[in-house]
């Protein structure tokens, strides 16, 4: 007695999708409960249910279709199934049995949904496009299977798909005799060129001596064809970016998080070159040499506080100057309503300075840009040209609790002195007193 067709048994495609198989598994069993004699009874049942627990197998369904293929061998010439693609409908000369993964994820919840069949070679390739996007999109989100079944099957659909043991072989052998039935001796000759490097013994002497047989005869050599399922590299490396999109993107915000600290773009100004004593316009002459002034004796470090230190806690907001201009600086952070000193601190030319420690507000900016310090280290003894950025700038910390740990992120705003050429903004000239005013 024939074995009933399992895919008969549960009314469905040889195709079928996964949900399909489901769906009408559960029709059948509703239909049982209803009318038990509807399904043939217990019996009936019972046939249903092992065709199910086959079908809805990724694995065990694979073997079955190997076995259907291999059965269908045994017919007389002319009666020989051809194998097609279940996308496209053609009957390649590499057909392919694969399996690709979709993978489903939500907090506590992770589901893996197979997607197989028969592909020619580009079909397969859009299949694993697919699955490996949406995989890397609803794939991560689960605790703790998302991550592990994203990556593992993720990474199967990279490869172009999972390929049971044996299947893609006996596919390819059938669509060889298939051809051969048809009259199409070139497409047969070169489906079998290609198994001649099978991994399965027999598939491989089936092959070989087919073309031993066809050079016998007489049949004219067909010309070798490319092998379809060569390595794309280039749609590989696409497929590698879908899947890890998530962790590439979480790895690139942490980065810019700089262990604790959030950076801002980084603004370039404008500045000029600063004398260092002032020139009488009548005279040309200076007023005040410099070898005259009366300097500091002992500088300051670059990025020393030269006032406010108190205003500074252990902790806060970080901002950071680079000193690009032809003179030194001293940089002014006052109270953005109420214009009070907050900190002044002192970056050399040519180097970076900073202070940390900034609490949540509103600030604006000052620079004096000079030569020497006058003889307290706090001012310039000389000349200076003042400027102030032309906009306020807010610090909030932000609170986080997450895989980082728990606390606050702070921000680091980061402001170059040097001439730009087509810099973002132009900072404002100030009046002495507006940079001096405590």
């Amino acid at each position: 007695m024939a074995t009933a067709n399992l895919y008969d048994v549960l009314g469905v495609a040889r195709d079928a999708s996964p949900q399909q198989i489901e769906d009408a598994f559960n029709q059948l069993k509703d239909l049982y409960q209803q009318d038990p004699a509807a399904v043939g009874g217990e019996q009936g049942m019972a046939q249903i249910e092992d065709a199910y627990a086959i079908l809805s197998d990724a694995y065990r369904r694979a073997d079955y279709d190997l076995d259907m293929t291999e059965a269908s061998h045994g017919g007389e010439p002319g009666q020989v199934e051809t194998i097609h693609c279940q996308k496209c409908d053609a009957m390649p000369i590499q057909p392919r049995y694969l399996v690709f993964w979709r993978v489903f994820s939500f907090i506590l919840f992770t589901n893996r949904s197979p997607v197989q069949g028969v592909y020619c070679a580009p079909c397969a390739r859009k299949e694993a496009l697919g699955a490996t996007a949406l995989t890397g999109i609803v794939g991560w989100w689960g605790i703790p299977w998302g991550p592990i079944w994203t990556i593992g099957k993720g990474f199967q659909n990279v490869a172009c798909g999972e390929k049971p043991a044996g299947v893609s072989e006996a596919l390819a052998w059938q669509n060889v005799v298939a051809f051969a039935n048809m009259g199409d001796m070139a497409s047969a000759q070169a489906g079998a060129q290609h198994l001649l490097t099978s991994r399965d013994p027999s598939t491989m002497e089936a092959a070989h001596n087919f073309l031993e047989a066809c050079k016998a005869d007489g049949v004219p050599p067909a010309e070798p064809t490319e092998d379809a399922w060569k390595p794309n590299i280039p749609q590989a490396i696409l497929r590698v970016l879908l899947l890890l999109w998530v962790p590439i993107a979480l790895i690139a915000w942490i980065s810019t998080a700089d262990g604790g600290s959030s950076a801002r773009a980084e603004p370039s100004y404008y500045s000029d070159t600063v004398p260092v004593a002032r020139i009488d316009p009548e005279t040309g002459m200076q007023e005040v040499p410099v070898e005259d002034l009366v300097t500091c004796d002992n500088p300051p470090a670059n990025g020393a506080v030269l006032a406010g230190q108190e205003n500074l806690a252990a902790e806060g907001h970080q901002l950071e100057i680079d000193n690009g201009s032809s003179g030194n600086a001293i940089v002014n952070v006052r109270n953005s309503q109420t214009n009070d000193l907050l900190v002044s601190f002192y970056v050399s030319r040519g180097e970076t300075g900073s202070v940390s420690g900034l609490a949540d507000g509103t600030y604006k900016m000052q620079y004096a840009l000079g030569g020497p310090l006058d003889e307290d280290c706090r001012m310039f003894a000389g000349d200076f040209s003042a400027s102030a950025f032309p906009d306020p700038e807010t610090f909030r910390a932000q609170y986080v609790n997450d895989e980082r740990g728990e606390g606050y992120i702070y921000e680091v705003l980061t402001f170059t002195l040097y001439s730009v050429p087509g810099g973002n903004v132009r900072p404002q000239g100030i009046a002495d007193d507006a940079f001096l005013a405590e």
